[in-house]
């Protein structure tokens, strides 16, 4: 199940749970509550996903070291909505957005050691050229939400 709003979405997968945002997309993992997902990008970044009761959606708290904790609730989004799990899985996996980042390039706190995306890469979706397509969907998307 999906649940989103214009900026982020959260998608709720057999396996895996993924909460995508404009900047990065954060693995989440169920904590022992049935109903609580927790993520973390890096030390200054991390969010917690609850599940209300069935129809009322979901509240995502993203918390930041630098910056006061934002607070979303997202009802679910239509199937006729596009995923951003298979748009932003399209990315270069050098990408922060791309769902599989941290599982290929693990948690480094370093900005200064993240891989550089797009530089001499040949990923799948680079190889492909799915990412570049993948990048102009993601513009769009954003000029469509500052209407």
């Amino acid at each position: 199940m999906i649940f989103g709003n214009d900026t982020i979405q959260v998608e709720f997968r057999p396996m895996d749970t993924y909460l995508f945002t404009p900047l990065e997309t954060i693995h989440l993992h169920k904590l022992n509550d049935v109903k609580v997902w927790e993520g973390k990008l890096h030390n200054d970044v991390s969010a917690r996903v609850e599940q209300m009761d069935e129809g009322f959606g979901v509240i995502v708290v993203v918390e930041r070291s630098d910056a006061p904790d934002e607070i979303f609730h997202l009802k679910p989004v239509q199937p006729s909505h596009a995923c951003l799990y298979d748009l932003y899985r399209s990315l270069c996996t050098r990408d922060r957005r791309n769902p599989h980042y941290f599982d290929i390039y693990g948690w480094d706190d370093e900005d200064d050691e993240w891989p550089v995306p797009r530089n001499d890469c040949a990923c799948d979706p680079c190889h492909r050229g799915t990412d570049p397509l993948a990048l102009q969907v993601i513009e769009l998307l954003g000029k469509l939400n500052e209407r």
